[in-house]
């Protein structure tokens, strides 16, 4: 079997209602340094394409991100307690418990990258008690079935993309996904090139070590089929 972690649509202690507070000033930072005169003439345009140039998808990530890509911060919108243990903030970008990132890490130390990331309340105060770090994999697969799926779990996208869409409102639908173990080439933990929602998946060891802790895991993290 592997595991799924899949994206949650509702705000809450899993996915979290906030404003990530220090990416743009390390942007700027950063467009400071590097800048030309020309650049530096032409600010508004020139920050802009630099910006998005550089902006990381955290979901699928090319490469490891830069210092100047890290955010680090995230404020709340609105109280939240007793925080998750893994959890999802703006972009896409996944928050993990240090007790959750030592397991992640030791079994991926070098397909999964991390750095510390502050969660405050609405008046700068420390959200929780526990230490959380930012996780972003960088370990693609193609090892998704589609073919082989439960019916009704899948929808295929753009003609010609080779993607496609997964349906996660049901469980039975998340379940039901193959996932080709062989193709993984044993990795822990990984992305689906070909998922557009970039689920992250465990390998079934880790999934266990996860499940089997004392932690406040999303209710969106199944066991799924292999082939």
């Amino acid at each position: 079997m592997t595991w799924i972690l899949a994206h949650q649509r509702h705000f809450g202690p899993y996915f979290l209602d906030g404003t990530i507070t220090d990416l743009e000033g390390k942007m700027k930072a950063e467009f400071d340094r590097v800048a030309t005169d020309e650049m530096k003439e032409n600010f508004d345009s020139a920050f802009y394409d630099f910006r998005y140039s550089n902006s990381v998808k955290y979901t699928h990530p090319a490469a490891r991100a830069e210092d100047f890509q890290k955010p680090s911060r995230l404020q709340l919108n609105r109280p939240q307690k007793d925080l998750a243990d893994i959890l999802q903030v703006q972009d896409g970008l996944t928050v993990v418990s240090k007790p959750v990132m030592d397991i992640i890490q030791a079994a991926a130390p070098d397909t999964v990258q991390f750095w510390p990331f502050e969660i405050l309340t609405r008046r700068g105060q420390l959200a929780s008690d526990k230490a959380f770090f930012a996780m972003m994999v960088l370990k693609p697969c193609n090892a998704f079935r589609p073919d082989l799926s439960v019916e009704g779990s899948t929808r295929e996208g753009s003609s010609g993309s080779g993607k496609w869409h997964i349906h996660q409102e049901k469980k039975a639908f998340l379940t039901g996904l193959v996932i080709e173990i062989a193709k993984t080439g044993g990795a822990p933990i990984w992305y689906e090139e070909r998922i557009y929602q970039n689920p992250i998946f465990f390998a079934d060891e880790l999934g266990q070590q996860l499940q089997g802790g004392e932690f406040k895991l999303p209710p969106k993290f199944y066991q799924c089929v292999t082939a």
